[in-house]
């Protein structure tokens, strides 16, 4: 699993490039993660702060402090969780988050605030025709390239996934999506929907660093995972 995620993290850096015009995802920060010491995108790793005297997960990355940043990974995670995180502050900092049990603390609080983030900036896309949410408007966007990513539900038809995991290998954009066709229905206020679309900007940033770090820590199946175990004898064409 973990080789496949370093694989789609190194598959939309590369694929940054691929749509018109100046690309915002592509002036990357790199960080070296505390635990591993490996480097990568500031935006693909979580940070962690102190405000008023507290260690805490900075989501947004807005704690005017200096940052400590870890992979999106429970092994990285349960590393720094044994000591490195608390020795890299000072002594006077309270780390009451480091007594909580790792996996509780990755499951109920930290997953629970990504997953919100997830659906705000979903909703924030759509509100500005970022993420276009109509068939029609997600395939005339592809053909004009103007298209970043498709976001497949988890449960679209396979026929639906073939098509536009085909129609994304072709475009050199990549496939997203953690939500079924009835919560991405009730969460724009619509009908069931199977297939969007991601046009460049900082909200789609934001979208990929978020799913990336989902798909890390939860294990869930996602579009990405399905375009990477379908064979191209398997798709059918449009």
């Amino acid at each position: 699993m973990s080789a496949s995620m370093d694989n789609r993290s190194a598959s939309a850096s590369q694929l940054a490039h691929s749509g018109v015009g100046a690309d915002v995802c592509a002036d990357r920060a790199l960080r070296r993660c505390l635990a591993c010491r490996s480097r990568a995108d500031k935006r693909d790793l979580l940070r962690f702060a102190v405000l008023d005297g507290v260690l805490l997960f900075d989501l947004r990355s807005r704690v005017q402090s200096r940052g400590y940043y870890v992979c999106a990974n429970r092994s990285c995670l349960s590393k720094v969780w044994k000591g490195k995180l608390a020795h890299a502050v000072s002594a006077e900092v309270d780390c009451g988050i480091l007594l909580q049990d790792i996996d509780h603390y990755i499951d109920v609080e930290l997953c629970e605030a990504l997953w919100r983030r997830y659906r705000e900036i979903f909703l924030s896309g759509a509100k500005s025709s970022a993420l276009l949410t109509r068939v029609e408007q997600v395939e005339g966007a592809a053909i004009r390239n103007e298209l970043k990513a498709y976001v497949l539900a988890t449960d679209a038809g396979r026929a639906t996934r073939q098509k536009y995991v085909q129609n994304a290998r072709r475009k050199g954009v990549n496939c997203y999506g953690l939500l079924s066709k009835d919560v991405i229905g009730r969460l724009l206020g619509c009908g069931p929907r199977s297939v969007l679309g991601w046009r460049d900007g900082a909200l789609f940033c934001q979208f990929e660093s978020l799913e990336l770090k989902l798909t890390r820590l939860t294990g869930v199946a996602s579009a990405v995972s399905q375009m990477d175990s379908m064979k191209p004898g398997d798709e059918t064409r449009e």
